[in-house]
């Protein structure tokens, strides 16, 4: 990868006490210096060397200085830009290199016929941000439209998800769920009281500046659009839909003429797929927890939004209408992580994880290599003629990278959501993050040596263990559709 080289000029100045020749000896090993006369004047420009890349276009006898990254940079006055094909060409040359790293270190060679490789029906980021903001909305008890919003930073991490509802410790059960109408009065429907998908997401982040939104509905309303260019969100992904079911299109109108003074980019997602279908193994023999209401008072406090409605609002509700079929936290959370196990590009086990602090997703992570070794050359095998013909030398867990991708630095009391019971490595990353509870779907090696170190070791630490078997066994996400039709 290159880029032009930033130059600036710098003239000798004797009132600031600076010795010119002194300062371009210091420099002279770093940077490119080109002295020239300008007007009369000595002018300096100095131009840092690890600007300028080379790609073999010179002669080795031709100075050069090498980075401490090992990355060759010449000394001459070549070109700053880089042509297409130099960039192919240097890519192909780290391919073969790291092909040959891998026969001379440990013999195996990615190009044999029997070598297994990555799995190709992964997904890609931007349907796997579009699902996550499809799943958050099955969270909504909007029986109208529920919506679900997901924020992405420059690092492709989620820092931030959120659905439509109203606002926290004001009743879903007694606040009104009507759609607005001139026969309705105002105070009878759910618009002066419900808060929109993006702007929860958005109070849930922390800094959002630069950041993308994917947004399971139309284009945000104006209200919405206001909160995301003074949050500073540089792109906003929806979901298109017809005219019919557009909603308030002034607002959406409005919404856009905004973004265009703004300069936020905003676009239609398009998928590859129309649907994509999350499944949850089937465990008889654990139990689902059932998440119980915890409102201090319970009936007592729900009475008393109820006379709140009757005074102020002249409304009184004795049946609440939202949503019946939401999915709790515990499916949320665990089906989430087997959505982000969809990006792993491992053939045989696809694993992802959710790293959780007062309901808040602080974190996710799938199984794959580190960053920058190629998941084309390195071996995905699970057997092989050594250990380093095989995945695991190699390969990061789920639950370590859910704790590296992590949006805060501290995690303590977090819980986690993982597919399977974490092994013993990922179990002393678990501790030392502080994560106080690990709640998984399956134990299928609970036999194993590594799972019972793991078990030790988070009895001994207190760390609180949950098997739990989500209500629903499947979920089909619409990705370009309004709607969901999901399955019991």
């Amino acid at each position: 990868m290159s880029s032009t080289a930033a130059s600036g000029s710098l003239k000798p100045d004797d009132s600031f006490g600076v010795d010119t020749a002194q300062t371009l000896s210091s420099v002279h090993k770093d940077y490119h210096i080109n002295h020239q006369m300008t007007d009369g004047d000595d002018q300096v420009s100095i131009t840092p060397a690890a600007k300028r890349v080379k790609f073999g276009s010179h002669d080795s006898s031709e100075s050069s200085t090498v980075t401490p990254h090992g990355v060759k940079y010449c000394s001459c006055s070549c070109s700053d830009t880089t042509p297409r094909d130099a960039k192919d060409n240097n890519n192909k040359l780290r391919h073969a290199e790291i092909k040959e790293l891998l026969r001379r270190e440990t013999g195996y060679d990615s190009d044999h016929p029997d070598a297994m490789q990555k799995r190709k029906d992964y997904i890609s980021f931007e349907e796997f941000f579009m699902a996550t903001a499809v799943l958050s909305s099955l969270r909504s008890k909007d029986p109208h439209h529920p919506c679900g919003c997901c924020i992405v930073d420059a690092r492709n991490r989620i820092i931030g998800i959120g659905y439509n509802g109203f606002p926290m410790n004001c009743s879903d059960d007694v606040l009104p769920w009507v759609e607005p109408s001139k026969n309705v009065p105002f105070l009878h429907t759910y618009e002066p009281y419900l808060v929109h998908a993006e702007i929860n997401a958005i109070l849930c982040s922390g800094d959002v500046r630069g950041a993308r939104l994917y947004v399971s509905g139309d284009i945000p309303c104006s209200d919405c659009a206001k909160t995301i260019i003074q949050a500073g969100i540089s792109e906003v992904i929806y979901k298109e839909y017809s005219m019919e079911n557009r909603g308030n299109s002034e607002s959406k109108t409005a919404s856009e003429v905004m973004f265009k003074m703004a300069g936020i980019k905003l676009r239609a997602f398009a998928a590859s797929a129309e649907e994509m279908r999350l499944t949850c193994p089937v465990n008889d023999e654990a139990q689902s927890s059932k998440e119980e209401l915890k409102r201090k008072g319970g009936d007592l406090i729900l009475e008393h939004h109820r006379d709140i409605m009757r005074k102020e609002a002249n409304l009184d509700v004795s049946v609440s209408t939202k949503r019946d079929d939401v999915l709790s936290w515990d499916d949320y959370f665990l089906f989430l992580a087997q959505l982000t196990a969809r990006r792993s590009k491992d053939p045989n086990t696809q694993v992802g994880a959710c790293l959780v602090l007062n309901k808040r997703i602080v974190g996710l992570g799938y199984n794959g290599f580190p960053v920058g070794c190629s998941d084309d050359l390195l071996p995905w095998a699970r057997q092989g003629e050594s250990e380093l013909h095989t995945k695991y030398p190699f390969v990061c867990h789920a639950e370590v990278n859910a704790i590296m991708n992590r949006i805060f630095p501290n995690i303590r009391g977090a819980s986690l959501y993982v597919a399977l019971f974490p092994c013993n490595s990922c179990a002393k990353y678990i501790i030392q993050a502080g994560i106080r509870e690990v709640v998984y779907l399956e134990d299928k090696y609970r036999d194993t040596d590594g799972c019972r170190a793991s078990r030790i070791m988070f009895q001994m630490a207190g760390i609180q263990l949950r098997q739990h078997t989500p209500v629903k066994k499947s979920l089909l996400l619409q990705l370009n559709r309004t709607t969901n039709n999901n399955d019991p």
